[in-house]
């Protein structure tokens, strides 16, 4: 359908037709989903239709940034009835990050006290479209069509799901299951003693409140032809709401991190495996190397 304005021209009252190409974006009915836990997804999940702005590209380990980069176009709720989310949005602007072209997410949320339940995915196909002014045909964007999936399992078949969540803990939350009743349960602080702040326990999945359990960080040397180059293995939980960064230096003062700098040889759920791009011979045989932790909307 498309939307109709009435216009005073003249005094004259004309309709005029508003530009847009409608897109149904939507689960099939009668499908399995599930949160987590395998318990089936129920009325408090949110659906949302958008984009990331600036370049922004979503990762399983930068969960805690989409918030901040997502820019939602339309939202709806999950029918646990009929177990999907269905909703027809109308594309009338190409304001950006809806430009021509760029790149459109279908994002389910669900936010609980100690735990967040999200997925997140993709039709490769699923950009944004002009407007169309001539009747046009809404566009079919269905879960079950999912190539990519950031968070979470789309299985196309249905069997034995079609969408199932993943949970993610922002710092907030786990502090409320880990640190509840603690006095020192800030992040900066250090609850068990044991050297290690709580909010590196928090991103290597350590017990804040257990003393024998330290974060363990590994620096190797590593050969490629004829250069040694330094490695950091870091352990870390990728459902943690928190960015892990490796840094390098050559003096202890200036660090530096990222393309250029540093290569990520690994990018497992449970371990971060980066490689140093300056050997030692090009920095004088001294290369230094720490491990930087973030944590999102905090």
């Amino acid at each position: 359908m498309i939307p109709w304005v009435w216009r005073l021209l003249s005094g004259a009252v004309m309709m005029v037709a508003i530009q847009a190409q409608p897109i149904l974006w939507a689960s099939d009915s009668g499908q399995t989903n599930r949160d987590s836990t395998g318990a089936l997804m129920d009325s408090g999940f949110l659906f949302e239709l958008g984009s990331f702005s600036g370049g922004f590209q979503p990762t399983a380990g930068n969960v805690g940034e989409w918030a901040g980069r997502c820019v939602v176009a339309d939202s709806t709720g999950y029918n646990s009835t009929d177990q999907r989310f269905n909703r027809l949005h109308e594309v009338t602007a190409n304001t950006a990050p809806f430009t021509v072209g760029a790149a459109a997410w279908i994002m389910g949320t669900k936010v609980g006290p100690t735990g967040t339940e999200r997925i997140l995915f993709r039709k490769s196909t699923w950009t944004w479209p002009t407007p169309n002014p001539i009747n046009p045909v809404p566009l079919q964007w269905n879960a079950k069509l999912a190539d990519q999936v950031v968070l979470g399992t789309v299985d196309a078949d249905g069997s034995p799901f079609l969408m199932k969540a993943a949970r993610t803990q922002s710092y907030a939350q786990w502090q409320m299951v880990e640190l509840m009743g603690e006095d020192e349960d800030a992040a900066g602080e250090d609850a068990d003693n044991d050297g290690a702040a709580n909010e590196l326990e928090f991103a290597f999945g350590t017990s804040p409140t257990d003393g024998s359990e330290v974060p363990e960080i590994m620096v190797e040397i590593v050969e490629l032809g004829v250069m040694d180059y330094l490695q950091v293995s870091v352990p870390r939980r990728i459902d943690r709401e928190a960015m892990v960064v490796v840094e390098v230096s050559g003096n202890l003062t200036d660090w530096d991190s990222g393309p250029g700098f540093t290569t990520v040889v690994s990018d497992a759920a449970d371990l971060l495996l980066v490689r140093d791009l300056t050997s030692e011979a090009e920095s004088g045989g001294r290369r230094f190397a720490r491990v930087r932790v973030s944590l999102m909307g905090m």
